[in-house]
């Protein structure tokens, strides 16, 4: 029952925690402050803080790593900046201290001693107020990714069309910007922000690429990339690129079609064949019981 208690509290306080923390709203000023954010020797600060938030980064920077700050941060810029790094380790603070001394005082409030079962509930409720917001952070990062994989090819003839009409790569990104919506029109935008501000095509594709950490991506930059350094007809090279993007979304859907039957099995057996079995043999087990 204590355990039960506890998983109860832990529950509607992290939840509570987390609908506070994707409350945050990203600026264009966050998104454009970022990546200088991140750069090495500007540590992992994030939005100016202030009050709870400011508290539990200051504790947090005297007893865990930078490094792992700045991985949180980075992280939090790749899934696109749900919410900030303060509030991140607001949410650790009440999962892995404030859930499980509010707990403590509770059995000890009663004037009894922590059982075994209360002593194994306090250990695991910090692992999972540790592990949670980390395993929501990394589904943030691949909904994100999904939702710019499933948009690239079209922005990629749109793209091409773009170059082959006449304007630069330049302006062909700022078409897909205006023209597209989701994840991808935002980091096109970051990087032609980054561009204005003295990057280099360069850096900001490159920066680009890095955010995203997808192939796909990747393999389109560094063709632009290699496409200028050597000449080459930046319009031949898009097309190219938006081709090969339809060819690897269809080889992507066919494989997920290719899954439909062996995640259909779980159903089937846990659901389905069950039903079946109780609708055929039923009559005939009331029947055999009848008999007796």
């Amino acid at each position: 029952m204590s355990l039960l208690i506890a998983a109860c509290v832990f529950i509607s306080v992290a939840g509570f925690a987390l609908s506070i923390a994707t409350s945050h709203e990203t600026t264009d000023l966050d998104a454009r402050l970022g990546a200088k954010r991140t750069q090495p020797g500007n540590g992992a600060s994030g939005a100016p803080p202030s009050g709870l938030p400011l508290l539990a980064l200051s504790m947090a920077r005297r007893f865990l790593p930078s490094r792992m700050l700045d991985t949180v941060q980075l992280d939090l810029i790749k899934a696109g900046n749900p919410t900030t790094l303060q509030k991140m380790v607001l949410t650790w603070s009440i999962g892995v201290i404030g859930i499980p001394l509010v707990y403590a005082g509770l059995v000890l409030s009663r004037g009894a001693a922590l059982s075994t079962m209360q002593l194994v509930s306090l250990g695991v409720v910090p692992f999972l107020g540790f592990f949670i917001p980390r395993v929501w952070l990394k589904g943030q990062i691949a909904k994100r990714r999904k939702r710019i994989l499933k948009a690239l090819p079209d922005a990629m003839d749109l793209i091409t069309t773009s170059v082959e009409a006449g304007l630069g790569i330049d302006a062909a990104f700022a078409r897909v910007a205006d023209k597209v919506t989701g994840p991808l029109a935002e980091e096109f935008r970051r990087c032609l922000r980054e561009m204005s501000l003295g990057h280099t095509r360069r850096e900001a594709l490159t920066d680009f690429a890095g955010r995203t950490e997808l192939p796909d991506i990747t393999t389109f930059i560094n063709a632009v990339i290699q496409a200028e350094h050597t000449g080459v007809s930046l319009g031949r090279v898009v097309r190219i690129q938006a081709d090969q993007l339809r060819t690897q979304r269809k080889q992507r859907a066919e494989q997920e079609a290719q899954k439909a039957p062996v995640k259909m099995v779980i159903p089937l057996v846990l659901f389905i064949f069950p039903a079946m079995f109780i609708v055929i043999l039923g009559p005939a087990a009331i029947q055999v019981f009848n008999s007796r």
